[in-house]
């Protein structure tokens, strides 16, 4: 199991049971915020674990959109950017009026959703994301996405 902070964050915030693991890490970060650590720290959040976050959440993004159709990284890149674009202008506007809910979204704006939302800087152009497609396993294997063979 894992002990990166986001990865248990993110688990135990979309209504998954807390493993051995992350107790320990809650029972660990609630002591040291305690003794006067501020929270984000106690928690061993950083700018590194939500890269991490977003980058599974954009390849779990794109081996949603391949379905197996085997696409290059360049067009992958290319409809993944599509989606992020239709993401922002369509999706988050409709789950901000309530008009669309988190559970209820296809696999890849749910990803996506999750990479909006790990609080790492955006990334959403064909170039960028086409360096982390080339640079990144097929399947993170941390969101709903099925492994790619």
């Amino acid at each position: 199991m894992t002990t990166d902070p986001m990865v248990m964050a993110t688990a135990l915030a979309a209504g998954m049971p807390p493993t051995q693991e992350a107790l320990a890490w809650l029972e660990d970060g609630m002591r040291r915020y305690l003794r006067g650590m501020p929270l984000e720290n106690a928690l061993g959040f950083d700018d590194a674990g939500r890269m991490r976050v977003r980058n599974a959440a954009l390849v779990d993004a794109a081996v949603a959109i391949d379905s197996g159709r085997g696409l290059s990284p360049w067009e992958l890149a290319g409809k993944l950017e599509h989606a992020i674009k239709r993401y922002e202008s369509v999706v988050s506007l409709m789950l901000k009026r309530g008009r669309m809910s988190v559970d209820t979204l296809s696999s890849p704006d749910a990803e996506i959703h999750r990479a909006f939302t790990s609080g790492a800087r955006r990334l959403a152009s064909q170039g960028k994301l086409y360096g982390l497609l080339s640079n990144f396993p097929k399947s993170s294997g941390t969101g709903s996405d099925q492994q790619k063979k």
